[in-house]
């Protein structure tokens, strides 16, 4: 594997990057197919999707950013090589939140029904996101030498952190076996994609499809963090930021959920 697809001259495609694409295409004919018949035709979709990704995009790098604060004071010009991998997806999905609120506003939706609508593409977006993460190397998995295990070459982002953490010598041409991380969740993504879109087709509850995705995916990805093996923050509970945050969502999904229960029982 090569984190690198192609490269003329001075221009470098990585595969990193044709997987975002890929998801984006992906989402936005999801969206295409479940507004079909409605006012939330392929202009709507497309619309939203610039929006969406733009205010996405900018949010898991903030968050990419601050979660690796010196690298970026010591190397400023790194800032903006986002086609190289690292963005932060919970970041992302703040800043998305935030952009589809204002966009409902505009379109005069209502916030809630255009989050049941647009959260069923996250999960499909996320599990090709994942397998960019997995080609290029980032988000990678903590040393496990079982039957699933995977090595990157030389010179990558995990031989990097292994030799600097003692774990390597640098006449190594291999990092040491490591959990595929990236695929676990890319496979459970595809899982709650399925689930999300029965959701949806069976259930007109307003909030339901965001709720079922927030019961779903923080406990993903509070559960992987365990194996994750690329610098993470730990505190105290010696859990990271990013279980904290599922934590935070999985309450709102039970809010969510528990407020359209007492609604339906009334």
């Amino acid at each position: 594997m090569h984190p690198e697809f192609l490269k003329i001259g001075p221009i470098q495609i990585y595969w990193y990057g044709i997987f975002m694409a890929l998801a984006a295409i992906a989402g936005l004919l999801n969206w295409t197919w479940l507004g079909k018949g409605t006012k939330r035709n392929f202009n709507f979709c497309s619309d939203m999707l610039f929006w969406i990704m733009l205010s996405g995009i900018i949010g898991a790098r903030i968050a990419y950013i601050f979660a690796n604060l010196q690298y970026f004071i010591d190397n400023p010009s790194q800032i903006i090589r986002i086609d190289q991998g690292g963005i932060i997806f919970y970041g992302g999905l703040i800043g998305a939140t935030i952009a589809l609120i204002l966009f409902a506003k505009y379109k005069k939706e209502k916030p809630l029904d255009l989050l049941d609508f647009v959260i069923t593409s996250i999960p499909l977006g996320h599990a090709l996101g994942r397998i960019g993460c997995f080609i290029n190397g980032c988000c990678y998995g903590a040393v496990y030498n079982g039957p699933l295990a995977v090595t990157y070459p030389k010179g990558s982002l995990t031989w990097e952190h292994q030799l600097e953490t003692g774990l390597l010598s640098p006449t190594a041409t291999h990092c040491l076996p490591i959990y595929p991380v990236q695929l676990f969740e890319s496979a459970l993504g595809i899982m709650t994609f399925i689930i999300l879109h029965i959701t949806y087709k069976r259930h007109k509850k307003r909030g339901a499809v965001l709720a079922t995705y927030l019961l779903i995916y923080p406990v993903i990805r509070f559960s992987l963090e365990f194996l994750r093996g690329d610098p993470r923050v730990r505190y105290n509970t010696h859990f990271d930021i990013a279980q904290y945050i599922s934590i935070t969502l999985f309450i709102i999904g039970c809010s969510i959920f528990l407020t359209q229960y007492l609604r339906k029982k009334k």
